[in-house]
C-alpha cells in the first residue's frame, strides 16, 4: 500500500515551487466527483485553452467524466488490436497535440519520469479523482 502524502512533503518536493493543490474531502457518496466535473466546465468556460488530464479510481468513469464535460472533449486511451502502442505512451501523444485525457490512477503509475515535465510544458492542469495517493511523488518529482 502506498503511504499517504503530506502536503508539506510535496510542497518540499516541487523545485519550481509548491504546485496548486486543492482538497475535496467528504465521505463516499458526498459529491467529491460531481464537483470536479463542475470545476471542470467551469474552468474550461473561464479559459478556452485549459488543458486537463484527469486521473480516475475506474476505468467506468472515464465515460462519465467524457458524457458530464462535453466542452473538454476527452480522450480515453487504451489498449486495443488496432492500435499497438501502450496507453502511456497514447497519452503522451494526445496531450502533445493539445487533447486532454482522461486516464486511470493505475496507468499512472506506469509513466515515465518525463510526465511531469510534459503536464508543465504543454500547460496541463491534473486533477486526481478519490486519491492523491495515484501520484508517486519519489518518481513524478
Amino acid at each position: 500500500m502506498t503511504k499517504p502524502v503530506t502536503f508539506a512533503e510535496i510542497k518540499e518536493r516541487a523545485p519550481d515551487g509548491p504546485p496548486d493543490v486543492r482538497v475535496c474531502d467528504f465521505p463516499m457518496g458526498g459529491g467529491k466527483s460531481q464537483s470536479m466535473i463542475r470545476e471542470l466546465n467551469m474552468r474550461k468556460a473561464e479559459d478556452d485553452e485549459f488543458r486537463v488530464v484527469v486521473l480516475l479510481s475506474l476505468k467506468s468513469e472515464d465515460e462519465r467524466v467524457r458524457r458530464d464535460c462535453p466542452a473538454l472533449n476527452f480522450a480515453i486511451p487504451q489498449r486495443n488490436k488496432h492500435d499497438w502502442r501502450s496507453v502511456t505512451e497514447q497519452t503522451v501523444e494526445l496531450m502533445k497535440q493539445g487533447r486532454n485525457v482522461a486516464t486511470t490512477h493505475a496507468a499512472f503509475k506506469y509513466y515515465k519520469d518525463d510526465i511531469r515535465s510534459i503536464i508543465r510544458e504543454y500547460g496541463y492542469s491534473l486533477y486526481v479523482d478519490e486519491s492523491i495517493a495515484a501520484i508517486d511523488t519519489d518518481r513524478h518529482n
